[in-house]
């Protein structure tokens, strides 16, 4: 059937049907996963930034609920559901109870992952992308 399709033939209404039936159950259990993570990750917001306190962080700028809720309001999840995730990464960076092994693992991924931004940058934009990744390199080297 693929090697007649690629030759420019048609595909037949069994083909088609058959073709039909073997994907619905695959699309069914791609809707399963794709729903279970979106519960999965909301619950692990919501319990992560109910945790902050146990990690030293005061005062949140959020409630629990209402970081979990942000991801449901057309165009405030834009900027809310940022926010929260902002929130969540500064406060519960508190390296008060870490060894040096894992302050120093820490700082390498953060690292890598700003190098990795430069690959992001829009074609546009290359020279600013080169300068700050050339100095971020420098950095680094200069940091180990």
């Amino acid at each position: 059937m693929l090697v007649r399709l690629a030759a420019g033939g048609a595909l037949l209404p069994d083909e088609a049907a058959a073709t039909a039936a073997r994907d619905r159950p695959l699309v069914l259990l791609k809707l399963m996963f794709f729903t279970g993570a979106g519960i999965a990750w909301l619950l692990w917001v919501h319990r992560t930034y109910g945790n902050l306190a146990l990690v030293g962080s005061k005062r949140s700028r959020f409630t629990r609920r209402w970081a979990m809720s942000y991801w449901f309001i057309p165009l405030i999840n834009l900027v809310r559901a940022y926010q929260v995730m902002k929130d969540l990464w500064l406060r519960s960076d508190s390296l008060n109870d870490r060894d040096a092994a894992g302050v120093l693992a820490i700082k390498v991924v953060r690292e890598i992952d700003r190098r990795q931004q430069c690959f992001e940058v829009s074609p546009w934009r290359r020279d600013w992308a080169r300068s700050w990744c050339g100095y971020n390199a420098a950095f680094f080297k200069n940091w180990m």
